[in-house]
């Protein structure tokens, strides 16, 4: 093959978007409201997501400052992260990441919400799970490759 082939086959490689659906009926109700993490090793403090027609705003906050990312449906959006990269100890971080991240997102169920956050420039990608019950949000984050376990610890929030 040609060096313009492989590259033409390259550019065409597409990491699979989170499968479900588009919407939930949870989302009209959800959409905007501020849900305030119990203090973490992360540092987060509130998560606030803003459903729109074609992408939802992700916004999260922590002691390192406040950053929103757009995150597609069923495809992918590229932006600035707005999560720490990497499953990096809690003591080797101390800003909050800039890196270039791609993001897609779908409802797996009524009540659970899946965005898959891939760090184009690293091998890292990570996938929250975020599960809404009656006034609690339960986090569960899974990066696909570790030096050390995959699954961080659960963040719970409060709406």
């Amino acid at each position: 093959a040609t060096p313009q082939a492989a590259a033409a086959a390259l550019s065409s490689l597409e990491f699979p978007h989170p499968t479900g659906n588009h919407t939930s009926p949870l989302a009209k109700q959800i959409s905007g409201k501020t849900w305030r993490f119990q203090p973490n090793d992360d540092k987060y403090t509130a998560l606030t997501l803003t459903f729109g027609p074609k992408s939802c705003q992700f916004s999260l906050a922590g002691t390192h400052g406040n950053l929103s990312a757009d995150v597609g449906y069923q495809s992918w959006i590229r932006g600035v992260s707005p999560f720490q990269t990497g499953p990096r100890p809690a003591h080797l971080r101390t800003t909050w990441s800039s890196d270039p991240v791609a993001m897609s997102c779908a409802w797996t169920d009524e009540s659970t919400f899946r965005v898959t956050a891939c760090f184009y420039e690293s091998p890292y990608v990570l996938t929250l799970d975020l599960s809404f019950r009656d006034n609690e949000l339960a986090v569960i984050r899974r990066f696909n490759v570790s030096f050390g376990t995959t699954e961080r610890s659960k963040l719970v929030a409060h709406g």
